[in-house]
């Protein structure tokens, strides 16, 4: 049975857990996060990573009087097609940057989360992390590499080596997503160089089990198209009946 239910709240230790894949699907946009962005509120350039990361969820994490405080963090939309792949309709920025960030604390916690990054019974096959990005197929085989080689065997010292790695290929640098993902990593990992009072074991936990977000079943590929245009398009709320 699906540990994604509908109207229900999960964590990300649901989300990227067992068998499950999260999936990003060819209707969706480039992973933009990492890109600096005009921001109406602030009325200057900036990316969210920073914000998202440093401001918002490392600031939680320290002020949190109690382990069993949960952060909200919204809804999902998604539909799960075939069994246990959640393609994500709406939600797709926050869940991969939540997934990079996690895979950066991995790093710094000595490995303690590779399950959640791969799981085991990958690490005995494909190697297929837990979020594949179909978008484009570069994209895809990306990510595979970036959470095996970098994220799990840590055999890099840091982000800006990545480039020169034997698995770096040049239709990488071609790819938004992925030169987004980059600079979002890079981002990251100066927040938790900088934050030396952080347990980055603790912070992971707190990753797994206190980020909150409801998900919404659009039960199909159909559904989910026809959301994915409403949001993103039309640039106005979701109805109660949608």
């Amino acid at each position: 049975m699906s540990n994604l239910r509908n109207g229900e709240e999960f964590s990300l230790r649901e989300l990227f857990s067992h068998d499950n894949k999260i999936v990003i699907p060819d209707l969706q946009r480039d992973y933009c996060w990492g890109d600096n962005a005009y921001i109406k509120q602030e009325k200057t350039q900036k990316e969210l990573v920073s914000g998202f990361v440093g401001d918002y969820l490392l600031t939680s994490f320290k002020e949190q009087s109690s382990s069993t405080n949960d952060l909200m963090l919204g809804l999902v939309y998604g539909y799960e097609e075939p069994l246990n792949c959640f393609n994500i309709c709406d939600g797709q920025q926050r869940i991969t940057t939540l997934f990079l960030l996690l895979g950066m604390v991995n790093r710094f916690a000595n490995g303690e989360f590779n399950d959640f990054i791969i799981s085991s019974a990958e690490m005995q096959d494909d190697y297929e992390p837990h979020l594949l990005y179909s978008i484009r197929e570069s994209t895809l085989y990306f990510l595979s590499d970036l959470s095996l080689n970098f994220f799990i065997n840590n055999s890099l010292s840091d982000v800006s080596l990545i480039k020169e790695s034997n698995w770096y290929f040049d239709e990488y640098e071609r790819d938004a997503t992925v030169q987004s993902m980059l600079a979002a990593l890079g981002i990251i990992e100066k927040i938790l160089i900088s934050e030396k009072d952080v347990d980055y074991k603790s912070f992971g936990y707190f990753l797994l089990n206190n980020l909150k977000m409801i998900y919404y079943d659009m039960e199909n590929r159909a559904r989910g198209e026809e959301t994915y245009i409403v949001i993103n398009t039309t640039g106005e709320p979701l109805s109660s009946t949608e």
